[in-house]
Protein backbone atom coordinates (compact mmCIF):
# COMPACT_ATOMS: atom_id res chain seq x y z
CA UNK A 1 0.00 0.00 0.00
CA UNK A 2 1.44 3.41 -0.93
CA UNK A 3 -0.88 5.93 0.43
CA UNK A 4 0.36 9.28 -0.77
CA UNK A 5 1.00 7.77 -4.24
CA UNK A 6 -2.49 6.36 -4.81
CA UNK A 7 -4.12 9.48 -3.19
CA UNK A 8 -2.15 12.18 -5.18
CA UNK A 9 -2.95 10.18 -8.70
CA UNK A 10 -6.45 10.12 -7.92
CA UNK A 11 -6.63 13.32 -6.93
CA UNK A 12 -4.93 14.80 -9.84
CA UNK A 13 -6.37 12.82 -12.05
CA UNK A 14 -9.79 13.06 -11.64
CA UNK A 15 -9.10 17.22 -11.03
CA UNK A 16 -7.97 16.84 -14.83
CA UNK A 17 -10.91 15.01 -15.85
CA UNK A 18 -13.68 17.15 -13.81
CA UNK A 19 -11.90 20.62 -15.40
CA UNK A 20 -12.45 18.75 -19.22
CA UNK A 21 -15.76 17.39 -18.23
CA UNK A 22 -16.88 20.67 -17.73
CA UNK A 23 -14.79 22.35 -20.43
CA UNK A 24 -16.75 19.74 -23.08
CA UNK A 25 -20.22 20.65 -21.55
CA UNK A 26 -19.63 24.30 -21.73
CA UNK A 27 -18.02 23.60 -25.61
CA UNK A 28 -21.33 21.80 -26.16
CA UNK A 29 -23.45 24.54 -24.99
CA UNK A 30 -24.38 22.64 -21.75
CA UNK A 31 -24.40 23.50 -18.53
CA UNK A 32 -21.96 21.60 -15.79
CA UNK A 33 -24.41 21.30 -13.70
CA UNK A 34 -28.19 20.92 -13.69
CA UNK A 35 -30.03 24.04 -11.81
CA UNK A 36 -30.66 22.23 -8.92
CA UNK A 37 -27.09 20.91 -8.33
CA UNK A 38 -26.35 24.69 -8.88
CA UNK A 39 -27.97 25.64 -6.35
CA UNK A 40 -26.29 23.36 -3.60
CA UNK A 41 -22.43 24.01 -4.66
CA UNK A 42 -21.25 22.27 -1.40
CA UNK A 43 -22.72 18.93 -2.23
CA UNK A 44 -22.71 19.38 -6.13
CA UNK A 45 -18.75 20.00 -6.35
CA UNK A 46 -16.25 16.59 -5.93
CA UNK A 47 -14.56 16.67 -2.78
CA UNK A 48 -10.98 15.84 -3.18
CA UNK A 49 -10.89 14.81 0.48
CA UNK A 50 -13.52 11.60 -0.90
CA UNK A 51 -11.49 11.06 -3.61
CA UNK A 52 -8.28 10.41 -1.74
CA UNK A 53 -9.92 8.46 0.70
CA UNK A 54 -11.48 6.92 -2.36
CA UNK A 55 -8.29 5.86 -3.44
CA UNK A 56 -7.27 3.87 -0.37
CA UNK A 57 -10.96 1.86 -0.29
CA UNK A 58 -9.12 -1.75 -2.15
CA UNK A 59 -6.24 -1.78 -0.08
CA UNK A 60 -8.93 -0.87 3.23
CA UNK A 61 -10.74 -3.83 2.09
CA UNK A 62 -8.12 -6.32 0.47
CA UNK A 63 -5.28 -6.08 3.15
CA UNK A 64 -7.62 -6.79 5.60
CA UNK A 65 -9.43 -9.53 4.36
CA UNK A 66 -6.45 -11.42 3.28
CA UNK A 67 -4.94 -11.05 6.58
CA UNK A 68 -7.77 -11.84 9.02
CA UNK A 69 -10.65 -13.67 7.48
CA UNK A 70 -9.11 -14.85 3.97
CA UNK A 71 -5.89 -16.41 4.51
CA UNK A 72 -6.18 -18.62 1.51
CA UNK A 73 -6.15 -15.76 -0.96
CA UNK A 74 -2.80 -15.38 -3.54
CA UNK A 75 -2.34 -12.08 -1.65
CA UNK A 76 -3.98 -8.52 -0.69
CA UNK A 77 -5.07 -7.42 -4.50
CA UNK A 78 -8.70 -9.25 -4.99
CA UNK A 79 -11.86 -7.74 -4.64
CA UNK A 80 -11.42 -4.40 -3.97
CA UNK A 81 -8.97 -4.21 -6.45
CA UNK A 82 -11.11 -5.61 -9.23
CA UNK A 83 -13.38 -2.77 -12.22
CA UNK A 84 -16.50 -4.35 -9.72
CA UNK A 85 -16.28 -2.05 -7.14
CA UNK A 86 -15.82 1.08 -8.84
CA UNK A 87 -17.96 0.52 -10.95
CA UNK A 88 -20.89 0.10 -8.48
CA UNK A 89 -19.45 2.75 -6.70
CA UNK A 90 -19.50 5.32 -9.76
CA UNK A 91 -22.98 4.08 -11.06
CA UNK A 92 -24.54 4.92 -7.77
CA UNK A 93 -22.55 8.36 -7.17
CA UNK A 94 -24.09 9.09 -10.23
CA UNK A 95 -27.39 8.76 -9.35
CA UNK A 96 -27.32 10.50 -6.30
CA UNK A 97 -25.36 13.36 -7.79
CA UNK A 98 -28.34 14.00 -9.85
CA UNK A 99 -29.88 14.96 -6.67
CA UNK A 100 -27.12 17.22 -5.77
CA UNK A 101 -24.66 15.15 -3.56
CA UNK A 102 -21.71 14.16 -5.48
CA UNK A 103 -19.81 12.32 -2.26
CA UNK A 104 -20.39 8.53 -2.88
CA UNK A 105 -19.29 9.40 -6.58
CA UNK A 106 -15.99 11.29 -5.04
CA UNK A 107 -15.35 7.72 -3.68
CA UNK A 108 -15.94 5.70 -6.65
CA UNK A 109 -13.84 8.00 -9.08
CA UNK A 110 -11.11 7.65 -6.45
CA UNK A 111 -11.40 4.03 -6.19
CA UNK A 112 -11.05 3.76 -9.81
CA UNK A 113 -7.97 5.53 -10.30
CA UNK A 114 -6.22 2.73 -7.76
CA UNK A 115 -5.30 0.34 -10.32
CA UNK A 116 -3.43 2.87 -12.09
CA UNK A 117 -0.63 2.36 -8.89
CA UNK A 118 -1.03 -1.13 -8.13
CA UNK A 119 0.30 -4.31 -10.23
CA UNK A 120 -3.10 -5.66 -11.36
CA UNK A 121 -3.30 -3.26 -13.96
CA UNK A 122 -2.06 -6.02 -16.09
CA UNK A 123 -3.85 -8.79 -14.77
CA UNK A 124 -7.44 -8.48 -16.59
CA UNK A 125 -8.45 -11.43 -14.58
CA UNK A 126 -8.28 -9.55 -11.33
CA UNK A 127 -9.18 -6.43 -12.68
CA UNK A 128 -12.25 -7.85 -14.89
CA UNK A 129 -12.90 -10.07 -12.43
CA UNK A 130 -15.95 -12.35 -12.47
CA UNK A 131 -16.01 -12.08 -16.15
CA UNK A 132 -12.37 -14.90 -16.66
CA UNK A 133 -13.55 -16.67 -13.69
CA UNK A 134 -13.43 -16.82 -9.86
CA UNK A 135 -9.58 -17.35 -9.27
CA UNK A 136 -7.46 -14.33 -8.39
CA UNK A 137 -4.05 -14.41 -10.04
CA UNK A 138 -1.13 -13.89 -7.72
CA UNK A 139 -0.24 -9.72 -8.34
CA UNK A 140 3.79 -9.12 -9.19
CA UNK A 141 5.38 -6.74 -11.71
CA UNK A 142 6.02 -2.99 -10.53
CA UNK A 143 8.96 -3.38 -8.00
CA UNK A 144 8.22 -1.96 -4.79
CA UNK A 145 11.20 0.15 -5.05
CA UNK A 146 9.65 1.92 -8.20
CA UNK A 147 6.88 2.92 -5.43
CA UNK A 148 8.29 3.82 -3.08
CA UNK A 149 10.60 6.47 -4.61
CA UNK A 150 7.53 7.44 -6.27
CA UNK A 151 6.22 7.76 -2.31
CA UNK A 152 9.44 9.88 -1.66
CA UNK A 153 8.91 12.49 -4.77
CA UNK A 154 5.54 12.90 -4.03
CA UNK A 155 5.97 13.56 -0.59
CA UNK A 156 9.02 16.35 -1.29
CA UNK A 157 6.81 17.75 -3.99
CA UNK A 158 3.82 18.00 -1.91
CA UNK A 159 5.26 19.45 0.98
CA UNK A 160 6.66 21.94 -1.34
CA UNK A 161 4.06 23.27 -2.80
CA UNK A 162 1.69 22.80 0.39
CA UNK A 163 4.20 25.67 2.22
CA UNK A 164 3.92 28.35 -0.56
CA UNK A 165 2.18 31.26 -0.09
CA UNK A 166 0.17 31.54 -3.49
CA UNK A 167 -1.13 28.22 -2.45
CA UNK A 168 -2.50 29.08 0.91
CA UNK A 169 -6.63 30.11 -0.68
CA UNK A 170 -6.40 26.01 -2.13
CA UNK A 171 -5.09 24.66 1.10
CA UNK A 172 -7.66 26.33 3.22
CA UNK A 173 -10.26 25.13 0.09
CA UNK A 174 -9.34 22.11 0.56
CA UNK A 175 -9.17 21.43 4.09
CA UNK A 176 -12.32 23.55 4.82
CA UNK A 177 -14.72 22.19 1.57
CA UNK A 178 -12.78 19.46 -0.07
CA UNK A 179 -12.12 21.80 -3.52
CA UNK A 180 -9.08 22.86 -5.38
CA UNK A 181 -10.81 26.22 -6.60
CA UNK A 182 -7.76 28.28 -8.67
CA UNK A 183 -9.31 31.11 -7.10
CA UNK A 184 -9.55 30.54 -3.74
CA UNK A 185 -5.54 31.17 -4.30
CA UNK A 186 -6.27 34.99 -4.83
CA UNK A 187 -7.76 35.13 -1.19
CA UNK A 188 -5.72 36.70 1.35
Amino acid sequence: MYPITHMTIAVGGVWIGERLWRRLRRLAGRPSLSPEVAEQPSNARLDYRLVALGALIPDLIDKPLKLFVLPSLPDGHTYGHTLLLPAILIATGLLWARAGDARLLALGLGCLTHPLVDPVVVYPRTLFWPLFGAEFPVATGIPGWYLRLADVVLVGFAIAIWQRDWFSGIRRGLLRHGTLDRSARLTP
